[in-house]
């Protein structure tokens, strides 16, 4: 059984602070990617996994968010 939903953690939150949280998660992981702590991998072209040497790699085959209609009618 799952828990109850406790709503969004970014409900609330303006878009600036989004973003800024956002870049603390990255700063976050580069750290721990420079100390060793973490070591994030992708499949490479040849199928197998490689480290990769920043965390902004994995977002490069990551699939495009969907775009949601915008109110500017």
């Amino acid at each position: 059984m799952y828990p109850p939903d406790h709503g969004s953690a970014l409900a609330g939150m303006s878009d600036e602070q989004k973003e800024y949280e956002a870049m603390k998660l990255v700063d976050a992981m580069n750290k721990m990617m420079e100390t060793g702590i973490v070591k994030p991998g992708t499949i490479g072209d040849d199928g197998k996994l490689r480290e990769v040497s920043h965390v902004l790699e994995l977002l490069k085959d990551a699939p495009e968010p969907k775009q949601e209609d915008s109110d500017s009618d």
